[in-house]
C-alpha cells in the first residue's frame, strides 16, 4: 500500500483486520523498515476509534501518527518501550507507524494529512496481504 504524507510516498504494510492490528509489528526485527523494504505500517479501521497500539515484543523505537477519516493529522506518539501502549488524544481512522529515525524527516504535524492508495505487491507472508 502506498501512503502519501505531504509530498512523500511511502511503501507500507497494512493492518486492516482485528487479527492484523493485534499482531502489528510484533516479533519482527524491523519489518523491513531498516533495510528499506517497507517504510512502516498503516493500521486502518472502518469507523472512528480511540484504539491504542500496544508494542508487545517490539524491539525498536516507533512513532505512531494518528489521522482522522479525512486523512488529517490528529496527533503523534513516541512508542518508546516494548510493552508500552501508544494512546491517541482523540478519535482516529488510521495510524501510520514508522521507525523513529524516519519521523522527523517527514515533517508531519498540525495541518498535515495523508492519502492512502491501493495495495502494491509485497513479499511478506499471506497474513499481511489483507489490503483493499
Amino acid at each position: 500500500m502506498n501512503v502519501f504524507p505531504g509530498n512523500e510516498e511511502l511503501n507500507v504494510l497494512v493492518a486492516d483486520t482485528p487479527a492484523l492490528r493485534e499482531t502489528g509489528v510484533q516479533n519482527r526485527d524491523d519489518v523491513g523498515m531498516a533495510n528499506g523494504t517497507y517504510d512502516g505500517m498503516v493500521f486502518q479501521w472502518s469507523e472512528d476509534t480511540q484504539a491504542a497500539l500496544h508494542n508487545k515484543n517490539v524491539t525498536f523505537l516507533l512513532v505512531a501518527a494518528w489521522f482522522d477519516s479525512s486523512g488529517m493529522y490528529v496527533d503523534h506518539t513516541i512508542c518508546a518501550l516494548p510493552g508500552y501502549s501508544c494512546k491517541p488524544k482523540g478519535k482516529h481512522r488510521s495510524v501510520l507507524e514508522l521507525h523513529s529515525d524516519d519521523w522527523d524527516a517527514l515533517g508531519m504535524g498540525p495541518n498535515s494529512s495523508i492519502s492512502i492508495t491501493k495495495a502494491v505487491q509485497n513479499t511478506l507472508p499471506s497474513r499481511w496481504d489483507s489490503v483493499p
